[in-house]
């Protein structure tokens, strides 16, 4: 029979696990190491192996290396984990996906994982504008159109898109992203032209999109992941004289590594600033991707 106490981190446990959002989550490491700092905080004397046991591990210390990066709530384990946290419904479908997701071995099937946990994401988004803000900055293409949409040259035609855009999207694709920019209000009627109602007018209505608090997180993983795919294939797919892929393994410190953080937020200051000063007749629609990540463990000290 469970003991109070136990009864009480238990009922804990749920309320904190509701009080996080679970879709704005990609890693079950983070998620739970964020959950059991708000447990903890609660319960000061709370310990990992309590933490195990409450998810159903027993006291081991499974729930730390879990955290800490080192083993993985498996695709099996995962429903009873799940009902321990009390989640249920589109929560629960996510984290079960979740768990999926981080035990996919292939770049393939992380890929369709993310689509499913992306498609969870946009069913819950609150109105119609967020879920359009959402698809914006989650599909890559329209990305492109509203970009190429500055230019001179700009024709609010799928066919003529679809032609301009590597790799080759359909002229279906075309359209579907042209109407969204239009609705969602990125792309507008240009004012200064009287003849502004035809569809080869539009122009950007802002220098700068920003996105959805409740989107943001997601459609970002979800971009980030699709324009990554996107520069590895342009190794075999674009000229070598138009493309630069490089890379550098370096050792470094925590300061360091925070300096040269710092380092490429100016650098791709400096770069936005270079295209917004650009000469207007540029027609080039280029992905600048910036990676800087570690191959080993945080110093634990």
């Amino acid at each position: 029979m469970a003991t109070s106490k136990s009864e009480n981190t238990t009922a804990i446990i749920q309320r904190q696990a509701l009080e996080l959002d679970i879709f704005q989550y990609f890693s079950l490491r983070r998620y739970f190491s964020e959950l059991y700092a708000g447990v903890k905080k609660e319960c000061t004397r709370y310990s990992y192996r309590s933490f195990s046991a409450d998810l159903g591990y027993g006291e081991t210390n499974f729930m730390h290396l879990v955290c800490s990066g080192k083993r993985n709530i498996s695709t099996n384990t995962a429903r009873t984990v799940v009902e321990k946290l009390g989640l249920s419904h589109a929560r629960r479908k996510f984290f079960l996906g979740l768990a999926r997701f981080d035990n996919a071995r292939t770049p393939a099937d992380r890929s369709s994982i993310l689509e499913e946990l992306a498609g969870l994401i946009e069913e819950t988004l609150p109105t119609r504008m967020s879920k359009d803000q959402f698809a914006y900055f989650s599909n890559w293409h329209t990305v492109v159109i509203r970009e190429l949409a500055v230019r001179k040259d700009f024709c609010a035609d799928a066919n003529w898109i679809a032609k301009q855009i590597l790799p080759t999207i359909t002229t279906e694709k075309a359209q579907e992203g042209l109407d969204l920019l239009v609705r969602i209000g990125y792309l507008v009627p240009d004012p200064k032209d009287p003849s502004s109602s035809l569809p080869s007018r539009l122009i950007p209505a802002d220098t700068h999109v920003r996105s959805p608090k409740e989107a943001k997180s997601a459609a970002l993983f979800r971009y980030h992941n699709q324009m990554i795919e996107h520069g590895r294939t342009s190794m075999s797919r674009i000229e070598g004289w138009r493309r630069d892929i490089s890379g550098v393994t370096i050792r470094i410190d925590d300061d360091t590594m925070q300096q040269i953080k710092k380092e490429i937020q100016e650098f791709r200051a400096r770069i936005l600033t270079l295209s917004e000063n650009c000469n207007v007749d540029g027609k080039q629609i280029y992905q600048l991707n910036i990676q800087f990540f570690p191959f080993t463990e945080a110093d634990p000290s």
